[in-house]
């Protein structure tokens, strides 16, 4: 009896130490002013609040960061407006006390949240930081999606395409593993193929308007202009695009072994004036990703030596964007605008 008793005993303690399953929790997504917006680092909901990486402020609310040079823990959000237009907020880090300056008067409020540091990041409670600057604020409970501005319908989350659904050859690990020529040869084969989803349109067309959205969704369009929607960079251009075969040469004063593209890049650009081109290349990483770069638009006015250093850093520092999931009718409008020919040879020549 006392052995059995002291089993018992036993399996009690192992069933309190086992951990519990519980249900699966949908990951926060957000929509701002037409788009979902997608993040290097996921939003998340804490005591009922979503919380966004402070870049997503600037970045989508069209907002300027300023960090305190003296306490790193102090930020002070602005909309960059002058004179009676302008305001700004002033918080700390773990603190729910703000500053508000706005009309030329200074409040104090109290956060419904206090911004915390997860990940390395800084994250600031949408709700509270959007109302503050004017803005529309709303919850979709049944597909968890936090809401800014007008426009946004419950069906609409439903509507989204993922990409991996588009096009699966993006999210191909064991591709992701394989030699660089393995690669090109798989990237180019099924690009080539016609678009189950998109009639008229290989899948590198669709895959440019993905590149084109994500690219824009990530924020890195905003050191041209800040825009809500990726179409409005075309204004009423096209999005061109082509490919640089891997070993062309590169530059414009450069000598033949110099350096040469180590990758097959597809370049995209919105067919305006030079000045004002917006533009990157990118190549595919086949883990749902792609590596972006922005090489300059003008090296007539750089010598030799500045050029092969100029595209060495740029090679070595690619900024990696995550393919987002967008509506149909959002890559629809994009594919509209697309001008390419992946028919041709890839360029073997730079610009």
């Amino acid at each position: 009896m006392k052995k059995k008793c002291t089993l018992l005993a036993l399996l009690a303690g192992l069933l309190v130490c086992l951990p519990i399953q519980s249900k699966a929790v949908s990951p926060v997504r957000i929509w701002v002013k037409g788009n979902f917006v997608k993040s290097d680092v996921a939003p998340y909901a804490d005591q009922q609040r979503t919380m966004i990486p402070l870049r997503l402020v600037s970045e989508n609310l069209g907002k300027k960061v300023i960090w305190n040079q003296e306490d790193p823990n102090i930020i002070v959000i602005s909309n960059e407006k002058e004179g009676k237009d302008y305001q700004s907020i002033t918080m700390s880090i773990n603190e729910r006390l703000v500053f508000l300056y706005r009309q030329g008067e200074e409040k104090r409020l109290m956060l419904d949240h206090a911004p915390q540091v997860r990940q390395n990041r800084t994250f600031v409670p949408l709700r509270n930081v959007a109302e503050l600057f004017g803005e529309k604020v709303s919850w979709d409970q049944a597909n968890q999606v936090a809401v800014v501005g007008e426009g946004y319908s419950l069906g609409q989350a439903k509507k989204t395409a993922s990409s991996k659904d588009l096009l699966p050859y993006l999210y191909d690990n064991k591709m992701a593993q394989a030699s660089l020529a393995e690669k090109i040869a798989y990237e180019k084969a099924m690009g080539q193929k016609p678009s189950p989803d998109f009639p008229g349109h290989s899948n590198k067309d669709v895959e440019v308007a993905l590149a084109w959205l994500s690219y824009h969704a990530s924020g890195h369009f905003n050191d041209f202009y800040i825009k809500p929607r990726a179409l409005d960079l075309l204004k009423d251009g096209e999005l061109s695009y082509s490919v640089t075969a891997p070993g062309t040469e590169l530059g414009v004063w450069t000598q033949p072994g110099d350096l040469t593209y180590p990758r097959r890049y597809t370049g995209l650009y919105n067919d305006d004036c030079m000045a004002c081109m917006v533009h990157f290349h990118y190549y595919p990483n086949f883990d749902g990703s792609i590596d972006t770069f922005r090489f300059p638009l003008h090296d007539h006015f750089m010598t030799r030596e500045e050029t092969i250093s100029t595209y060495q850093e740029i090679f070595n520092n690619p900024i990696r964007v995550p393919l987002g999931d967008f509506s149909k009718a959002e890559i629809q409008e994009i594919l509209n605008r697309v001008d390419g020919d992946i028919n041709i040879q890839d360029r073997t020549e730079d610009y």
